[in-house]
């Protein structure tokens, strides 16, 4: 089990790394393709998040490798993120939820069986299955 500090570090690493690439991305693309500073980026996040539009491609041999680097090692490092983030969640969000959710099922059940000391148990005979 990994520990809040453990969690924390790896989603700011996440987006750390996320940062570093999109930065060395945009340098390269604008550097090597000549493309300007939006395009880009939008090549950069479509190509991360494996959209694709396939309206802008690297055209030169050094760009076309280095955006095979790009998707192998930005689809890791964004699944890397999605992963700590979900833990992330499930550290902090989820057990902050699920005491509450405790503490209203322990209130449920004191009430529960504060009716049934005030009422008679019910005599009714329990509904049986009739198969044809």
């Amino acid at each position: 089990m990994t520990t809040p500090q453990e969690v924390r570090r790896n989603l700011m690493l996440s987006i750390m790394l996320l940062l570093i690439l999109f930065i060395v991305g945009i340098y390269f693309y604008h550097e090597f393709e000549g493309w300007n500073y939006l395009d880009t980026i939008y090549f950069m996040s479509m190509t991360i998040t494996t959209v694709g539009f396939g309206d802008i491609v690297p055209q030169t041999d050094l760009g076309k490798i280095f955006t095979v680097l790009v998707v192998w090692i930005g689809i890791s490092i964004a699944f890397f993120f999605i992963y700590s983030l979900a833990a992330y969640r499930e550290s902090t969000i989820d057990k902050t939820f699920d005491k509450q959710i405790l503490e209203r099922l322990r209130i449920m059940k004191n009430i529960a069986l504060a009716k049934e000391k005030k009422e008679p148990p019910s005599r009714r005979m329990p509904l049986k299955f009739r198969g044809k």
